[in-house]
């Protein structure tokens, strides 16, 4: 998965000025964070901002309160190996007692905000949106505003990351192009 997400990431944010990135609905910070870390890998971060939303106050409470408990480091690390990490996963984080942090200067990069899928509208052009939600689960209207409202806020040969693919009657289907078969992972490209 790291070594997509790489080339995706190149791809989509390689050749813009000002990249922005979305994780919608996210689902935890270590999310955030892994993207971070994978940017600032790619020597991206320093000119990209990520945009981590959630729908509700208390989640968005925890994502600004995130710590890793150090215990799990030796876990956190392994998984960082196995999908390509190029470093000490520590080398990323602030480690303080029993908690680590992400660096300051990897936190610079991400906006922690509240957003709601099913009411708000685009708040931004982003480059690379990237949604693992449950898309799936939405009913077929919500699914249409949802992927309606990626739509509006993902730029011209901007990179949509889903976690299930388009199907045929998604309205926005013909605007995309896969980009890598067998993934729902799609380019932007009318």
């Amino acid at each position: 998965m790291r070594k997509l997400l790489a080339l995706l990431a190149l791809a989509s944010l390689g050749g813009c000025a000002l990249p922005r990135v979305w994780l919608p609905e996210c689902t935890g910070a270590e999310q955030v964070w892994s993207m971070a870390i994978e940017l600032e890998e790619l020597r991206l971060l320093a000119r990209t901002e990520i945009y981590a939303t959630v729908a509700n106050e208390q989640a968005l409470a925890d994502m600004h309160e995130a710590s890793i408990a150090v215990e799990r480091l030796p876990e956190y690390q392994e998984n960082y190996l196995k999908s390509g990490g190029r470093a000490s996963l520590a080398a990323h984080l602030d480690i303080g007692g029993k908690r680590a942090t992400l660096r300051p200067h990897l936190l610079r990069h991400i906006v922690w905000s509240q957003s709601n899928l099913v009411t708000d509208a685009s708040f931004n052009e982003f480059s690379l949106i990237i949604h693992r939600g449950a898309l799936a689960d939405f009913g077929p209207v919500l699914r249409q505003r949802v992927l309606r409202l990626f739509h509006e806020s993902l730029g011209r040969f901007g990179v949509l990351g889903l976690d299930a693919p388009l199907q045929p009657g998604d309205a926005i289907a013909p605007s995309y192009r896969a980009l890598v078969e067998g993934q729902p992972w799609y380019k932007r490209i009318a």
